[in-house]
């Protein structure tokens, strides 16, 4: 079978209902990434090579584009992999038209102490077999999640017994790792969600003391619509327009930068695919390729193999991607649909002209979730009305469990009298409910802007 796009070389694969070969294929991605880079005056000042103008003198655009530094947060799955292989191209291009470059590439890779390693052997192995040509424009970094945390002031946030009502007690003097803050969470959709959140957190903070003009996410919009869903379903809806917009600076950290999402035209399979045609799979970490587009799906038995987890034991995101996937190849409209409908999304109206940040996701909170909550539920103890009742709740409280607790409670309550209040939006008290204590352990955001450099605890370069 023959490419729809060239007509003379054999087809390999198939998507969106059209034949490719694997020239052409790549091709295809390639333009859909490129759209997405010009697709403001800002973006284009950043990623374009400049010349002398009526508006700037020779030394000033050399400047500028010397200035117009992006990160690539890099996770070595496929999506961001292909990403920086794409932009790795462009850099070529742009030497070869230019003999110079538009833009300069911070790379980033985040993760625990005990992946760096491995993390460490794969940039290195991708910066100088891939990489090389652009070896003076594209820097990578690493971000120890635990050595990150470790030296960060925490707060301990508190979720009333009874009610919804949320404070914090300030600077406790306590210190955590990453990993001691996530195992607080009995439910893995909470770690997930927890992970997710200082993951992002450190890379915009990375950017914002870094000059980074553009933030570029790896998000295929399979990924894109998972996350749209996944909110909804986590009760984080109204986070979905700032999640998803691309057209104003992040006023969040200091509208210094703003979030670009260049593979939102692509499906994650289609991205999956890209990595086997460009020969990326060596550098892959903790995924694995589909090859459900190839016309010869040499994987076949090995996708057939794959393991299934059930489904209590999936996180939310995981649930979603699930149904993507089993989606993505006969009804990709449904994806796209999703995360055009999302892009539409407008912020929520506030209740108050004040601006407040949840303490633990730093999103804005628009509404007093916890005000709400109350409204809506039962929270105070039905009373006893007999005198067995009675008589019962005495001896429960003569026990020994039932001294301990009101022993707790009292302790409990002494603390909640000298706390703070601590606005949270309504996501993250729904998972803070769901800690053993209704207590958290969270590292404190109030003097970070002046001690980024310590709690980042940048490594070396590769």
């Amino acid at each position: 079978m023959k490419c729809k796009r060239c007509n003379t070389s054999e087809g390999c694969l198939v998507s969106r209902n059209e034949t490719f070969c694997g020239a052409c294929f790549s091709r295809f991605v390639l333009l859909k990434f490129r759209k997405q880079m010009m697709l403001d005056e800002y973006y284009q000042q950043v990623f374009k090579v400049l010349y002398a103008d009526k508006n700037r003198t020779a030394e000033e655009a050399d400047e500028e584009n010397a200035r117009s530094v992006i990160l690539v947060p890099l996770s070595l799955g496929s999506s961001s992999l292909a990403m920086l292989d794409l932009l790795n191209q462009t850099l070529i291009e742009q030497r070869s038209a230019h003999n110079r470059t538009g833009f300069q590439v911070k790379v980033v890779l985040c993760g625990f102490s005990t992946e760096m390693d491995e993390l460490k052997k794969l940039a290195g192995w991708l910066q100088t077999e891939r990489l090389a040509a652009n070896a003076d424009c594209i820097d990578f970094y690493f971000l120890d999640l635990d050595r990150s945390f470790s030296d960060c002031e925490v707060d301990k946030l508190l979720l009333a017994s009874e009610g919804y009502d949320t404070r914090k007690v300030t600077s406790t003097g306590e210190s955590a790792t990453l990993s001691d803050i996530l195992d607080q969470f009995s439910g893995r959709s909470s770690r997930d969600d927890m992970l997710c959140f200082a993951r992002q957190h450190l890379i915009k903070r990375f950017a914002s003391q870094h000059q980074v003009k553009v933030i570029m996410w790896g998000h295929s919009v399979t990924r894109l619509a998972d996350e749209i869903v996944s909110l909804v379903i986590k009760g984080r809806g109204a986070q979905i327009a700032s999640a998803l917009n691309s057209t104003d600076m992040d006023a969040e950290y200091g509208a210094l930068f703003k979030n670009l999402y260049p593979l939102r035209d692509v499906l994650l399979s289609e991205l999956d695919a890209y990595c086997t045609l460009a020969n990326l799979q060596r550098y892959i970490y903790n995924y694995s390729l589909q090859d459900s587009l190839f016309i010869k799906r040499q994987g076949e038995a090995t996708q057939a193999n794959r393991a299934v987890s059930m489904a209590k034991n999936m996180t939310i995101n995981e649930l979603t991607r699930q149904y993507f996937d089993a989606v993505e190849k006969d009804y990709s409209n449904v994806i796209s649909t999703i995360v055009r409908t999302g892009s539409k999304l407008d912020y929520p109206n506030a209740s108050t002209a004040d601006v407040i940040h949840c303490s633990i996701c730093n999103n804005r909170v628009y509404i007093d979730a916890s005000k709400w909550l109350k409204s809506i539920t039962v929270n105070d103890c039905h009373p006893p009305v007999s005198d067995e009742d009675l008589s019962m709740l005495q001896m429960w409280e003569a026990s020994s469990k039932g001294q301990e607790t009101i022993a707790q409670k009292h302790a409990r309550s002494d603390i909640w009298s000298a706390a703070t209040e601590a606005p949270l939006c309504y996501g993250c008290i729904v998972t803070l409910n769901e800690t053993k204590e209704k207590e958290l352990n969270w590292p404190s955001r109030e003097n970070e802007v002046s001690e980024v450099l310590a709690e980042f605890t940048l490594t070396d370069e590769v």
